[in-house]
C-alpha cells in the first residue's frame, strides 16, 4: 500500500507535465515528464525518474532523457538506462510488429537489489550480467537471452557461476545452462520443453500412450551432474540444518507435455542432516531413485537416527500422464526416532506397506490415500512434553486452567485400504503441573491420555494433580476427552464442591470469607462450569449460601447465553429472584413474586442491560408485570 502519494500536473496544448511521488515506510518512487497526446499515439518524455530502497537507489543516468511511445500496435522505447552505482539497466528498440526487436541488457547488477525491492530478508547474493532480445508479435511473442551471475548464492546455498541461455519462440522454450559449484563440481540442463508442460490445457490431447508426440509438444531435456553438494537444500528450505553428502543425477526427459517419460538415475551418497521443528540429526542418508519411463524405482534409501537405529525405504511409484498410478512401498523401521529435543523424544517401530494396483478395471482406481496400509507402533520414552496454556470446554466463557505435562508409553498407528487412520493404545503422565484457578497444582504419575482408535480422534482423558491448603489435599482432574474436557474436585477429607474451590480460591472454606469473595467465587464456578458439572458447582453453593434456588445454565431453554439464576423465599408470600446473563448477554432480570390470594399472584420484573447478539429464535422480554391465576379442574 502506499502511504503518501504527492501529484502535480498541468495541462496544455496537448501536453501533459508531470511530477509523483509515492511513499512507503521503506521505500519510495518519483517520477517527472510530460506526455505528449498525438491523434495516433502517446509519447512519454521521463525527466528524472528515482526509486529507493533500503539504501539502494536506482535513477536515470546523468544527463538521460528517455522516450517511452506507444500506439495501438507496438511500443518504442528509447534510450531508457537507469543506474546504481556501477550497476545498469538498460532498454532500447521496439515490440509488437514483425520485424521489430527491443532489447533489454543488464549489467553487473548486485542480487541482493532483489530482496531489496522486494522489503524481505537476504536470500540472493552474486553479479548478474544478462541481456535479452523480445521480437515478433504481441499474439506470437519471441524471446532470446543469455545470462551470467558469478559469485552468487541462495540462502545458505553458494556457488562460483551459473549461466546460460534461453529461448523462447512459439509453443516451448530451449535453455542451455550451467550451474558450477567450484571447479569440480557441477548440473548441466540442456534441451527443449514445451509451454503446455507448465500449464497447457489437458483435454487438448487425444493421443494413447504409444502415440508420437506432436512436433512443438515433445520433451527432449537433460540434467547431468558430478557429486554435487547436497547443501544446495538448504537454499529452499529452512526445516534441514546441517546438510552434508552429495546427490548425481543423470535424468533424460522425453514424450509429451501431457505424458513426459523420465529414464535414468539420482543417487544420494554419505549425506546426513539435522530436521529443526523435530531436533532429530540423520545420518548414513543414502539410496537411489531409478526412474524409468513408467515409474520411479526406489533401490533402498534408508537413513539412521543419532541411536544408530535405521529407518529404510523401498518399492515402486507407477507414472502416467503426470498422474501417480500403481504404488507399492515398504518401509521398515525400529527403535527409530522421530523427535528429540531439549524436552521431548519419540520413536517409531513400523512395518508400512503402500499398494495399489495400477490395472485395476473393475473397480474405480483408489487414492494414495484409499490404498495406503500401514502398522506404525510409536514409543514415547517418558520425556515426552505437552504444554496447554488454556483448556477449555465449549461454550465455557473462560478456560479450565493451563498444564505442562510429561508424558511415556505406546501408540499404534494402523490403517487398512478404504479406511481411515486409527490410533491406539495409551499415554502415562509421568510429570508435570497444571495451574487452576491461580493456584499451581502438581500432576500425578499413571493419569493416562488413552485413544480408543475410534473415527473421531479425542483421546480420553484422566490426568490427576494435588495440593495441600490448609491441611486439605485437594485433587482437580481433568476428565472427559480433549475436545470436551471436564474438571473433577475432590479432597480428603471430604468437603462440599464450593468449598474446595474456595480453600483453592482465597485458602478458606466458603462459610468463612466475605459476601464480595462469595459473589466472586459464584462467579468463577459458573464461568468454568459445563453440563453436569455446572449443577454439582450450583447444588454445592446453593446449599452453603442457604438460598432456595441457585442454577447454573449454560444454555437457557429460552436461547441466548450462559445464564446465572439465584432465589430465595422472603417471607411468607414474597419470592425474590434475579437472574444474571453471562458473556455477550449481559442482561439482568429482577423478578418479584407475591402472593394475593392461593389462586391469584402478582409478578413483576425489571429488565435491565441489553444483549448484544439478537437470536431469531429467542423470546425478547422486557420489563412489565403479570397476573397470575391458578385453577384445577
Amino acid at each position: 500500500n502506499v502511504n503518501e502519494l504527492d501529484a502535480k500536473t498541468t495541462y496544455q496544448q496537448r501536453q501533459v507535465d508531470f511530477d509523483l511521488t509515492a511513499k512507503q515506510p521503506q521505500r519510495s518512487l518519483g517520477v517527472g515528464g510530460e506526455v505528449l497526446l498525438h491523434p495516433d499515439h502517446q509519447e512519454v518524455h521521463l525527466k528524472q525518474l528515482a526509486l529507493d530502497t533500503q539504501g539502494q537507489k536506482w535513477q536515470l543516468a546523468a544527463g538521460s532523457q528517455a522516450t517511452i511511445n506507444y500506439a495501438a500496435d507496438a511500443v518504442r522505447v528509447e534510450r531508457l538506462t537507469l543506474v546504481n552505482g556501477d550497476q545498469k539497466i538498460g532498454a532500447d528498440g521496439t515490440f509488437g510488429r514483425p520485424g521489430d526487436a527491443l532489447k533489454v541488457t543488464l549489467s553487473n547488477v548486485d542480487l541482493a537489489t532483489v530482496d531489496a525491492m522486494l522489503l524481505r530478508p537476504p536470500q540472493l547474493s552474486g553479479r548478474l550480467d544478462a541481456s535479452a532480445t523480445l521480437s515478433g508479435t504481441k499474439e506470437a511473442p519471441d524471446v532470446d537471452a543469455q545470462f551470467e551471475v558469478t559469485q552468487g548464492g541462495f540462502r545458505q546455498f553458494k556457488y562460483d557461476s551459473f549461466g546460460g541461455t534461453a529461448t523462447y519462440a512459439g509453443p516451448g522454450v530451449t535453455v542451455d545452462a550451467k550451474l558450477q559449484q567450484n571447479p569440480t563440481t557441477f548440473m548441466t540442463a540442456k534441451g527443449y520443453l514445451p509451454k503446455a508442460l507448465f500449464g497447457g490445457a489437458q483435454d487438448e490431447h487425444t493421443g494413447g500412450h504409444e502415440t508420437p508426440a506432436a512436433k512443438g509438444d515433445a520433451i527432449d531435456f537433460h540434467i547431468e551432474s558430478t557429486q554435487i553438494d547436497l547443501g544446495i537444500v538448504q537454499g529452499f528450505t529452512t526445516a534441514l540444518a546441517n546438510v552434508r553428502g552429495t546427490v548425481q543425477a543423470k535424468i533424460d526427459v522425453t514424450g509429451s507435455a501431457y505424458d513426459p517419460h523420465p529414464t535414468g538415475d539420482v543417487t544420494i551418497a554419505n549425506a546426513a542432516f539435522t530436521v529443526e521443528p523435530t531436533g532429530v540429526a540423520y545420518t548414513n542418508f543414502q539410496g537411489k531413485l531409478d526412474l524409468q519411463p513408467d515409474k520411479v524405482h526406489i533401490d533402498k534409501i534408508s537413513l539412521v537416527d543419532n541411536h544408530s537405529s535405521q529407518l529404510s525405504i523401498t518399492g515402486d511409484l507407477a507414472m502416467h500422464e503426470r498422474q501417480l498410478g500403481g504404488v507399492s512401498i515398504a518401509l521398515q523401521a525400529d527403535d527409530f526416532k522421530v523427535l528429540d529435543n531439549k524436552m521431548d523424544s519419540a520413536y517409531a517401530t513400523e512395518q508400512t506397506e503402500y499398494q495399489t494396483s495400477a490395472n485395476a478395471v473393475a473397480s474405480p482406481k483408489p487414492s494414495p490415500y484409499e490404498a495406503l496400509q500401514m502398522d506404525l507402533h510409536l514409543t514415547v520414552p517418558n520425556d515426552f512434553v505437552v504444554k496447554a496454556d488454556d483448556l477449555k470446554a465449549p461454550g465455557a466463557p473462560i478456560g479450565l486452567g493451563a498444564l505442562l505435562i510429561t508424558l511415556g508409553g505406546d501408540l499404534y498407528v494402523s490403517k487398512v485400504p478404504y479406511d481411515q487412520i486409527r490410533i491406539t493404545g495409551a499415554v502415562n503422565t509421568v510429570r508435570g503441573h497444571y495451574d487452576f484457578q491461580g493456584r499451581r497444582f502438581d500432576i500425578l504419575r499413571d493419569g493416562t491420555v488413552r485413544f480408543d482408535g475410534l473415527d473421531d480422534l479425542d483421546p480420553a482423558l484422566d490426568i490427576r494433580t494435588q495440593r495441600v491448603i490448609q491441611a486439605v489435599t485437594a485433587n482437580v482432574n481433568v476428565r472427559g476427552t480433549l475436545k470436551q474436557p471436564e474438571i473433577v474436585l475432590s479432597s480428603t477429607p471430604p468437603l462440599e464442591q464450593a468449598d474446595i474451590l474456595s480453600l483453592i480460591v482465597f485458602n478458606q472454606p466458603l462459610n468463612s470469607v466475605g459476601e464480595g469473595q462469595q459473589i466472586s467465587l459464584i462467579q468463577r464456578a459458573q464461568a468454568m462450569a459445563t453440563g453436569a458439572v455446572a449443577s454439582q458447582f450450583a447444588k454445592s453453593i446453593g446449599n452453603a449460601l442457604n438460598l432456595d434456588e441457585f442454577e447454573i445454565n449454560m444454555a437457557p431453554e429460552q436461547g441466548g447465553g450462559p445464564q446465572l439464576t439465584v432465589g430465595q423465599q422472603v417471607g411468607e408470600n414474597l419470592y425474590v429472584k434475579v437472574e444474571q446473563g453471562i458473556g455477550e448477554i449481559g442482561q439482568t432480570n429482577f423478578i418479584l413474586e407475591y402472593e394475593l390470594t392461593k389462586w391469584l399472584r402478582l409478578r413483576t420484573n425489571v429488565l435491565q442491560g441489553s444483549s448484544t447478539q439478537a437470536s431469531l429464535f429467542q423470546r425478547q422480554q422486557g420489563s412489565g408485570a403479570d397476573l397470575l391465576f391458578f385453577f384445577s379442574y
